[in-house]
């Protein structure tokens, strides 16, 4: 059997042998609104939990639009023309609108990236603004919330008219669901508010905390904290955007910042849980392609949901480009220092990504992961993971040792698909 998934912008191949039983993990067939400007205007007009978005513009306001970054597909440069038309035939002025990139930690875009994903039209006619979140200069404190995080935000949010949220969204490893609100917190927060709100990650016992997973807002102390984060940003509006594997729209969820991003994480629920009742000697994992495998950080996503497919024991083959590097500056540290003594470091000296780390060793304490990426050799191994020359040479090195008939999944969609083991 011959199997191909996505690598940055291309593709790479695999032939998996005869005796192995293999299955493909994926979304059910999705029924995509047949209208995007009908399903949008729809949805402005009839939101959750809030007024339609025409009763909330005035001539003379002034508008934000919050925008994912590069990291996070949302077929912007499609969506935005028909939000733009929408609010300036109900009195907004274009001149202003303006456009903020929720770069989080992130690094700055370049105007040839974010053009690509606003369209030329967009960029050509409102104004464009990237967040940087160690610009203390640009930003206000808004709130301190019950957990403790200080909530300090970009001053274009809290100074102008309406902000309007537009973002997808996904299962987020530790956030439970991405989008909605944290397209303020952290989208647009300074540094030391995500520091903070991400430490929630790491249990009083320098564990991972269970409650932060795929899928839980219910107990999840890293989302209940950014929901009492934004509470206290006035004047949101949010447009959220459920988008299946091909990228195209799976529904519209507007309003409320809070409620209407519930509701369409109930959409997304559906489509991107895959339940499984057996777990694989070897999972084929493939973020997806460019944007979702640009960085490892991004690519840790579809490593962790590999990682709930597969045996203890087993073994993950992840197939991500990593082509804009590891994504983070403080990542790589956590990894001179030993496994036993990492949550109590964490506890005591918590920097960003440094989660991600716990989580990654956690998993290879378990599980062998092999990395075909454009990271160099050194650097994936210092990490603990084996560096991959292809993914038909890790495969043929793996299963030299499995048994007679061993079961391996095909993840092409790891970023999305999250498998749910149903004992």
């Amino acid at each position: 059997m011959e199997i191909q998934v996505k690598y940055g912008k291309g593709v790479i191949s695999c032939h998996l042998p005869d005796h192995i039983r293999s299955s493909i993990l994926e979304s059910p067939d999705n029924a995509p609104v047949p209208s995007l400007q009908q399903a949008l205007k729809a949805s402005l007009n009839n939101p959750v939990d809030a007024q339609p978005l025409s009763a909330l513009i005035r001539p003379d306001m002034s508008v934000t639009i919050v925008v994912p970054d590069k990291t996070r597909q949302c077929i912007l440069d499609r969506i935005l023309p028909e939000l733009l038309e929408y609010l300036t035939q109900n009195g907004a002025a274009s001149d202003n609108i303006t456009i903020l990139f929720a770069n989080g930690t992130h690094q700055p875009q370049s105007d040839e990236e974010m053009e690509n994903i606003l369209g030329t039209f967009i960029w050509q006619t409102l104004r464009i603004e990237q967040h940087n979140a160690q610009d203390s200069k640009s930003m206000k404190y808004v709130t301190t919330t019950s957990r403790g995080t200080e909530v300090t935000v970009n001053n274009l949010i809290l100074d102008t008219d309406l902000v309007i949220t537009v973002g997808g969204i996904l299962h987020h490893y530790f956030a439970g669901f991405g989008g909605g609100p944290k397209l303020l917190v952290p989208g647009v927060a300074a540094y030391d508010t995500a520091k903070q709100n991400h430490s929630l990650t790491i249990d009083e016992k320098g564990a991972f905390h269970t409650e932060c997973r795929d899928g839980n807002l219910d107990t999840n102390p890293v989302y209940l904290d950014i929901v009492e984060a934004v509470q206290s940003i006035p004047n949101v509006f949010s447009i959220n955007v459920v988008l299946d594997a091909s990228n195209a729209i799976a529904g519209y969820f507007s309003g409320d910042i809070v409620t209407s991003h519930r509701k369409g994480s109930e959409r997304a629920a559906t489509l991107f849980e895959v339940p499984i009742k057996e777990r694989a000697d070897v999972v084929i994992v493939s973020s997806g392609g460019a944007p979702r495998d640009s960085t490892f950080i991004q690519s840790h996503k579809a490593i962790h949901h590999a990682y709930n497919a597969v045996k203890p024991g087993g073994t993950i083959i992840a197939a991500s480009a990593c082509y804009d590097g590891i994504g983070s500056s403080t990542f790589l540290q956590w990894f001179t220092v030993p496994f036993r003594k990492l949550g109590s470091e964490l506890l005591s000296a918590y920097s960003l990504n440094g989660h991600t780390a716990l989580s990654l060793r956690t998993k290879l304490n378990k599980t062998g992961i092999s990395l075909l990426s454009e990271l160099d050799d050194a650097t994936v191994s210092r990490m603990g993971i084996v560096p991959a020359a292809s993914c038909q040479t890790a495969l043929d090195t793996i299963i030299r040792n499995l048994k007679s008939s061993p079961l391996l999944y095909i993840l092409p969609y790891g970023s999305l698909t999250v498998p749910v083991f149903i004992e």
